[in-house]
């Protein structure tokens, strides 16, 4: 569902992808909060996009109310950069993802919603249980169907990367030639794939597999299975996960294996920092704030704290400008998060903002950059949407700098360079215009000799000819 009273941000994140192909359907559209809510009333989707400033009810509002009478529904707000502080009361209110208005892409929406709510995303509703009577569900599914000696509980669902059937497929190959029951329940607010199962070693025959997963100690108490059920599902809500290969094994009270380590990334932030390249290190700090690797909140803090206030303190001296309002702001917003998942998404604003300042000050430094970059690899196969990405700028931005300042669109500027460096191929050697073609970027030698005739007012062939005795 979305829901934002332009007209065109409605209609343009409606149409901006074939939803359809992607396993998702737009079932709604509304201009305000109110008409959401009456929508809701009658129909809940798994995501809902919302702007913040609307007439009637806000983002703010709306976001507060789904989350207390639907809290199954995905809220994704939509900010402009001037929205911070907003953004942050929405989150707040039980918003889980922020969306920034001038950067979205098709494919940076589709990542997003993918990550958010999969396909089949609909274990929320098949294997959601009443919170209040998750007791007497834990200790009837228990007594009816779970009659094998081993337990393991597999989390889906808010931060881990595999969905229900995802996990059901890797696991069971391990469950050949033995009894099993697969039971999918809720406890607080965490999914969990529970398997009984009869295979002694299988804790050490998944290990491999590296997917988060508890070990639950074999027991017939139910009162201590439903216990340590909630025990780690407390403990998981602390951790976090960066990176690929990362696993928690819960046994008995205690974390049995971790490979969390921020050594090598914080090494290269410490290069990147020392060496100046601002943009690139405010961008992998972004990047670890999505990663799968285990960490406690604390750890966390003190690694972002540590890394981003040395990132400020390194362009204050650079670039002779004051950091020292946002190192305020950094500290403050940090302190101000109370859950891990809300110290993520402070943090990844805040490196949203701080980008944003740095290009736009220094945009003819980073704009002569983007044109030594063409002019270097104009014979691959470059477009603005590549630079863009290459150099972390919105494209409909860079698109609007890069015809203010060459004078000309991407397109024909591009064209230039190849055309340029054709010429100087066609008078001082003997390769085939085909070749000189694909040397020069094109692939295709009719388009090539179309171009070129624009350009130089002849044909490739008429230019060689001319230019024999040069």
């Amino acid at each position: 569902m979305i829901v934002d009273d332009e007209f065109y941000i409605r209609n343009g994140l409606a149409k901006i992808l074939p939803w359809e192909d992607f396993g998702y359907s737009v079932i709604a559209v509304a201009n305000d909060g109110k008409d959401a809510l009456d929508f809701l009333a009658k129909k809940q989707p798994d995501i809902l996009f919302t702007d913040i400033m609307m007439p009637k009810i806000d983002g703010i509002e709306l976001t507060k109310t789904i989350f207390e009478k639907w809290p199954t529904i995905i809220v994704i707000v939509l900010s402009s950069y001037n929205d911070f502080h907003y953004v942050k009361t929405a989150l707040k209110n039980g918003a889980s993802e922020y969306l920034l208005k001038p950067s979205i892409l098709p494919e940076n929406l589709l990542e997003l919603v993918r990550k958010v709510c999969p396909p089949d995303h609909s274990f929320k509703q098949k294997f959601s249980y009443n919170t209040e009577k998750k007791s007497n569900k834990i200790d009837s599914l228990v007594e009816n169907t779970f009659n094998f000696p081993y337990f393991f509980g597999f989390l889906i669902g808010e931060n881990t990367f595999f969905t229900s059937h995802e996990i059901q497929e890797l696991v069971t190959p391990f469950l050949i030639n033995t009894s099993y029951k697969i039971i999918n329940l809720q406890v607080n607010e965490s999914y969990f794939i529970l398997i009984n199962h009869t295979i002694e070693n299988f804790k050490l025959r998944l290990t491999p597999l590296k997917i988060p997963y508890i070990f639950f100690q074999n027991t017939t108490d139910l009162i201590f299975l439903k216990e340590q059920i909630e025990l780690a599902t407390q403990f998981y809500q602390n951790y976090t996960y960066y990176f690929t290969k990362s696993y928690f094994i819960w046994d008995s009270k205690q974390i049995i294996s971790q490979d969390a380590n921020f050594l090598p990334e914080q090494k290269k932030l410490a290069t990147l920092i020392k060496r100046e390249h601002f943009s690139d290190a405010i961008i992998l700090l972004r990047e670890l704030t999505l990663g799968d690797k285990l960490f406690l909140k604390e750890e966390l803090q003190n690694f972002f704290n540590s890394m981003i206030i040395s990132l400020l303190s390194k362009m204050e001296d650079s670039l002779n400008q004051s950091m020292g309002m946002k190192k305020i702001d950094f500290l403050t917003i940090n302190q101000q998060s109370n859950t891990l998942k809300q110290t993520l998404q402070n943090i990844r604003i805040f490196l949203d903002l701080i980008h944003q300042d740095f290009l736009e000050e220094n945009e003819d430094t980073i704009k002569q950059q983007i044109l030594d970059y063409i002019q270097k690899h104009h014979a691959e196969g470059i477009n603005l949407a590549s630079i863009a990405e290459q150099f972390h700028f919105n494209y409909n931005y860079l698109s609007r700098i890069f015809t203010t300042y060459t004078g000309s669109s991407f397109t024909d500027y591009l064209n230039n360079i190849r055309i340029k460096e054709a010429k100087i191929m066609l008078k001082q050697s003997n390769l085939s215009i085909a070749k000189i073609s694909e040397k020069v970027g094109y692939t295709d030698t009719s388009y090539f000799s179309k171009v070129f005739k624009k350009i130089a007012l002849c044909s490739p062939s008429d230019y060689r000819r001319s230019h024999s005795n040069d």
